[in-house]
């Protein structure tokens, strides 16, 4: 506290008043950032706005699901992401050439997971050489994914794809039809939606994944303890095949696809 009552600045000193009253304080230190360090810094730049355009991709399911943190969280997983690349030097990686794992199983919703609500094994992307990228919904007893709210009329799964390189493009967003299963169902025999693998090459592929439960009037539970919304898959596709970082032979076949509004599931034949 300032007891002499003065304004201005002495020395190393500083002498202010806020809000009726008087203090005093040093001189904030002059900080020079390093080389590393604003190339760290650009990065990061990079990795929020890499954030920022998948969270406005997803959107549509993103109005019915908590996200609190998630833009916070998810700028951390696409820095994680370039981070990991340690072919090219700070300041010169960028998002499709970084190891995409620290995106898969991202919960938007840190409350609840697609994986407590559908409690199934769900396969890793399928992508078709010069055809396209496959996401194929397992066949599973609905019974054995009860769920914990006895009252629920059904489960929805939505699914949604961004494909982009999140750096010099907004991308393409593929929104797909609402699948609803009946909890009364005794077994769902499974699904396959696509996209085109047409413009996905040197492109990062996202694929994001909700579900929530349905009350008996068919609209979803608001409860954040039982909606949830993954990404259960992101992939990098290089000369229109996976690469995979685990591998150290990346293994990389072509592929802008129109952009497409809504796509259709494709079920597997119902068992007489």
């Amino acid at each position: 506290n300032n007891l002499l009552r003065l304004s201005g600045s002495v020395g190393e000193m500083v002498h202010y008043e806020r809000n009726g009253q008087f203090f005093t304080r040093t001189k904030p230190v002059k900080v020079t950032q390093s080389e590393n360090s604003r190339k760290a810094s650009v990065e990061f730049g990079r990795a929020s706005t890499a954030a920022s355009m998948l969270m406005k991709g997803f959107h549509p399911l993103l109005k019915i699901v908590s996200h609190k943190s998630a833009y916070h969280r998810l700028t951390s997983a696409f820095y994680q992401m370039m981070h990991r690349n340690t072919a090219n030097a700070i300041g010169k990686r960028t998002i499709t050439e970084g190891d995409p794992s620290p995106l898969h199983q991202f919960r938007f919703n840190d409350a609840c997971s697609v994986d407590r609500l559908l409690k199934i094994q769900l396969p890793a992307i399928r992508v078709v050489p010069k055809s396209s990228i496959c996401f194929d919904l397992p066949s599973f007893c609905v019974q054995d994914v009860c769920p914990e709210k006895t009252n629920a009329e059904a489960i929805r799964i939505q699914l949604i794809c961004m494909v982009s390189d999140f750096l010099l493009d907004t991308g393409n967003v593929f929104y797909f039809d609402e699948l609803d299963i009946a909890i009364e169902s005794k077994s769902f025999e499974g699904g396959t939606v696509s996209i085109p693998l047409n413009g996905t090459n040197n492109k990062l592929v996202v694929w994001g994944m909700s579900v929530h439960y349905l009350s008996n009037n068919h609209t979803p539970y608001q409860n954040k303890k039982f909606t949830a919304f993954d990404i259960i898959d992101a992939l990098i596709i290089k000369k229109g095949e996976r690469v995979f970082f685990t591998n150290p032979e990346r293994v990389a076949k072509p592929v802008i696809a129109d952009k497409v509004e809504r796509l259709p599931w494709k079920f597997k034949k119902t068992k007489e």
